[in-house]
Parts: structure tokens; sequence; C-alpha cells
């Protein structure tokens, strides 16, 4: 094999940022490149390019659920309607429900919609079937915009969690300032 074919496969299983998740099902198809490209560019805010090199990857194979999944948050971010991606995420959803990944783009679709309790329970559930994928894991805990709750032993609706990080929140405020 050779090594420049060897280096490209290696970024395409690297390229994955806090912004996406990395599945490791792209290294190996066609869409793998242009997937690290998107990805790259939705981390850096990019998300008119990210959409083009996810069309791009469409163009390819047109049954690639996680480069539609992903393509609909970018065209949420762009200034499309939250609900027209809802829908479209819910169809791939439904076709595919044990996929972390899908859950993880409904909630960042819920989220640039300003949806964070629906957020927050797709990532729960995105984690949930992750449960024996270490890496996606930890890169949905990344990607996950809230803290740590102040007691990690507590369920995050307990009240001395959301008294605790009422708290934490307002003198966080005081230190910035």
């Amino acid at each position: 094999m050779p090594t420049s074919t060897r280096t490209r496969q290696d970024r395409s299983k690297s390229s994955f940022t806090n912004s996406t998740i990395d599945v490791k099902d792209f290294a190996g198809s066609l869409n793998g490149e242009i997937v690290g490209l998107a990805a790259e560019e939705i981390e850096q805010g990019n998300f008119a390019q990210a959409e083009h090199y996810l069309r791009q990857g469409l163009s390819r194979n047109p049954d690639d659920h996680h480069c539609r999944a992903y393509l609909e948050v970018c065209r949420v971010a762009c200034g499309a309607k939250t609900s027209e991606a809802e829908r479209a995420v819910r169809e791939i959803m439904s076709a595919n429900p044990d996929d972390p990944i899908v859950y993880f783009a409904l909630g960042q679709i819920f989220l640039l919609g300003s949806r964070r309790r629906e957020a927050f329970r797709m990532f729960a559930r995105a984690r949930q079937l992750a449960s024996e994928e270490r890496d996606i894991r930890r890169q949905i805990r990344r990607a996950e915009p809230r803290r740590q709750a102040v007691f990690p032993g507590l369920r995050r609706d307990h009240p001395l969690n959301v008294i605790g990080g009422r708290l934490r929140a307002l003198f966080s405020r005081f230190r910035q300032v």
C-alpha cells in the first residue's frame, strides 16, 4: 500500500472534532475524506463549506445517513427551519434507530433551535446507545455544552444540582469580571 494512501486514511479516521462524532465506518467508506473535511469546517464554524462537502459526499452515496444527518445540522446553522431539519433527521432515525450519530445530530439541531431540554435528551440517548463505543461517548461528552453536575452522584434535575449549578454559574460570572 502506498504511503500517501495510508496517510489519507489515517487523516480521515482522526479528523472528527468535538463538533461531530468520529465514526469508524467512515474511514472505509467512499465519503471518508469528504466527511472529514466537512467535520473540520463545522468545527471552524464554516457551515456553508461543510454543507458543500456533505452534498458532494451524498452525490457519491445518497444513502449515507450520517452525511444526511450532518447536512441537516449545517442547513439549520445556515438559517434553514429547524422543523424541516428535525423532520428529516427523525426520518433517518426511524430507519436507523440504534445509531448514536443520528441522535447526536438531532440534539445539535435542537440546540441550534434553542430547545436545550430536548437537545440534552438526545445527547443522553446518543451516549446510552454508544455505551460500548468509548470514543463516541467521549466526543459526545466533549461536545455537550453543559458542565458536569455539581453532585455527580445525584440526577441532574435534583434540587441540589439545580441550585448548585446556578450558584456555580453566578460565581463564575463574577470571576470573569
